[in-house]
């Protein structure tokens, strides 16, 4: 069927598929700055900008202001529980509806939160301040790792966390040993078929495994740096951070390069069967989207320029995002096959296809799409737009 447009009757009036063809701008409360993600739970959505959080009870088309002003850059919802935190600042916000917020302080020095997580039944908050546990996401203790924590992360009981430090592991999220690791800094782990891999951004971290969270072994790819790694169906990939392309394994720890040998890859998707990925690197010969069957052979598609970050499948429809500093590449895109792709219009008259807009986020829940944008000019000023997986005509 590729890409053409489904028609239907409801009650009296027609309805068309639109999933990520059609983008509508919200209410302009959001406006102004960033506005770096939009996480749904408990049939509300929540996002933020520099003014602070709001929240949109119809699927992203009206936003309400909450009552924090503050600035926050990422939120979790998990366990009837929203926490909001910021990657410039140690304070949290817990809410357990969206709209009021309690602010949380985790150490009056000055830091940074770099991630929020919460997995078997409990909350871990880290960054350069160390690492904090909750069990309920209001009441946090700080835990015996101090160091700076970039990830931390939980398979197969056990807990593993990485740094600039080196990795550490824990039995229970909340006491912690280090572990043996040789490299640099890491940055990302993750666990699959009976193997930890890790790996970081720095281009002289490369990739290593282990069998147990605790010993690591550094793999035949002893350099470069790796945004991102991920596992689906007996085949693990790893996407560049240095221009150094797509690498792929079949067991974590001997590694091949595929056919894209450059550039940068932040997105690798798999779904229906068919892995997709985009470039994130502007002026690279490998720029644009591609789509493989089995992770090593990558073909280029119709797309063939763009920085992509944000690669999803969701409702029968792939979607990518594309747009970084230089933003003249920038544009959605969206594919029934992940091989045939249409651009998306947006219903402002002066960014018909986004053009100067950088795409923050991708995000589908309850039958809709979200998007952030950030532009750099000042005619388009920043928005949230909504695409609904069915429209009326």
């Amino acid at each position: 069927m590729g890409n053409a447009i489904i028609s239907r009757r409801s009650a009296g009036a027609q309805i068309t598929e639109n999933n990520g063809k059609i983008w509508t701008r919200s209410n302009s409360a959001l406006t102004g700055g960033h506005i770096d993600f939009a996480t749904y739970g408990n049939g509300r959505w929540v996002s933020g900008i520099y003014d602070g959080l709001f929240y949109s009870d119809d699927n992203g088309k009206t936003w309400t202001a909450s009552d924090t002003t503050e600035s926050c850059n990422s939120a979790i919802y998990a366990n009837g529980v929203w926490i909001a935190y910021s990657d410039y600042a140690a304070d949290l916000y817990y809410s357990t509806n969206g709209k009021n917020w309690t602010k949380i302080i985790l150490t009056s020095e000055k830091s940074q939160t770099s991630f929020v997580i919460y997995t078997n039944g409990l909350w871990l908050a880290g960054g350069y301040y160390g690492l904090y546990y909750s069990t309920d996401g209001l009441n946090w203790t700080q835990s015996n790792l101090t160091n700076n924590v970039n990830f931390a992360t939980s398979a197969n009981n056990l807990w593993v966390a990485g740094g600039y430090d080196g990795t550490y592991y824990s039995s229970d999220g909340k006491s912690w040993d280090q572990g043996n690791f040789s490299g640099s800094s890491c940055d990302m782990a993750k666990y699959a078929d009976g193997v930890w891999v890790l790996s970081g951004l720095s281009s002289g971290t490369g990739i290593y495994y282990s069998t147990n969270g605790i010993n690591w072994t550094q793999s035949n790819l002893t350099t470069g740096g790796f945004k991102t790694i991920t596992h689906e169906d007996g085949i693990w990939l790893a996407g560049g951070y240095n221009s150094n392309g797509l690498y792929y394994s079949e067991d974590g720890m001997t590694w091949t390069q595929s056919n894209l040998t450059s550039g940068n890859f932040y997105a690798i998707t798999k779904a229906n069967n068919l892995w997709v990925t985009g470039n994130y690197s502007q002026g690279n010969t490998a720029t644009g989207l591609y789509y493989s069957t089995n992770g090593k052979i990558w073909t280029k598609t119709n797309v063939t320029s763009g920085s992509f970050e944000h690669i999803k499948n969701a409702d029968g429809m792939w979607l990518a995002g594309s747009g970084a500093s230089d933003i003249s590449y920038s544009g959605v895109y969206f594919s029934k096959d992940g091989k045939t792709w249409v651009q998306s219009i947006s219903s402002d008259s002066e960014t018909p296809k986004f053009k100067n807009y950088c795409i923050r986020f991708l995000e589908n829940a309850n039958g809709t799409w979200l998007i952030g944008t950030y532009s750099n000019t000042g005619s388009n000023p920043t928005g949230l737009f909504y695409s609904s997986r069915y429209m009326k005509l």
